[in-house]
């Protein structure tokens, strides 16, 4: 059963507003939203009874990067390696297994790069978590 999803805006670490949003990607059995955040991109997606896109396969990240493309910005994706430097998890806990990362990535530059964010190519590149980006919430 697919739920409806709606657009969250979040303008640094504060939730602003829920706003509609009839259109939706469907693709490998998750829902995709389109959604503007920083660092509370997770609270946000909980708050709208989703999670943070965390692709597990390339079908998966595909849809994410669709969403990514058409409007050309980078989002954030529901992996870090808080943890344990170099070693990403969803946020679930589960260690990532399919990644599809950028040449040279993940790199950790500056040693303050935690979270993950998906180009519009596709790839990834390991990113502070305190940038500005795009989230994408599945439901």
């Amino acid at each position: 059963k697919n739920r409806k999803l709606c657009s969250l805006t979040v303008s640094l670490q504060v939730y602003i507003s829920l706003l509609k949003d009839t259109n939706f990607q469907h693709q490998a059995r998750k829902c995709f939203s389109l959604n503007t955040a920083k660092q509370s991109s997770k609270a946000t997606c909980l708050q709208a009874g989703g999670q943070l896109a965390s692709p597990k396969t390339s079908t998966e990240n595909a849809a994410i990067q669709q969403i990514v493309a058409r409007h050309n910005k980078a989002a954030y994706l529901g992996m870090n390696d808080l943890q344990a430097e170099g070693t990403y998890k969803h946020l679930n806990g589960e260690v990532v297994e399919y990644t599809n990362w950028a040449a040279e990535e993940p790199n950790n530059a500056g040693g303050k790069e935690d979270c993950i964010e998906i180009y519009l190519d596709g790839k990834w590149n390991d990113r502070s978590c305190t940038e500005r980006r795009l989230i994408v919430c599945e439901f």
